[in-house]
């Protein structure tokens, strides 16, 4: 897939409550996610609800969040749409905002129908530390340094 580059994130020195977005209906894995990420310092608004995602999404400010997670197999609305819905809204972050599918799923299509949803890349489950570093890696270089330097204090937890 094709990573796309957010400018905004260039600007950030280290992680004091930015705002990440996961979406996924299994609360488990929202509690994995929203854990590592709020160990890095960031901010999650976390939702079981595609519908409530988006309501959340549209109500925010353009660049109000610094990357969206979505579980492509939501009940109701899926993952695929959900991201189509965001890179079709009429935002000025609507198509510069990293968005990531988080699946089990990893056959070729699921990658196909992700690429198709401009999507940036995606995270396989069961979701890692290992995983999400990768994934933000791809979203900004200076984001991974800050990470590094938090995982000592991460290990010794």
């Amino acid at each position: 897939m094709n990573i796309l580059t957010w400018d905004g994130l260039a600007d950030i020195d280290s992680f004091h409550g930015e705002r990440v977005m996961i979406i996924d209906d299994n609360e488990i894995n929202l509690e994995v996610m929203q854990t590592i990420f709020n160990d890095f310092g960031l901010h999650t608004d976390a939702f079981v609800s595609g519908q409530k995602a988006l309501e959340s999404y549209q109500n925010s400010e353009p660049f109000s969040y610094q990357f969206i997670l979505i579980d492509l197999n939501l009940y109701g609305m899926d993952g695929y749409d959900i991201a189509k819905f965001i890179r079709s809204a009429d935002r000025q972050d609507s198509k510069e905002i990293p968005i990531y599918a988080v699946t089990a799923n990893l056959l070729p299509s699921a990658k196909m129908k992700a690429t198709e949803c401009e999507m940036n890349g995606y995270v396989d489950k069961p979701v890692n530390y290992a995983a999400l570093l990768e994934m933000i890696h791809s979203v900004s270089d200076h984001i991974l340094l800050t990470i590094l330097r938090n995982i000592e204090d991460l290990e010794d937890k």
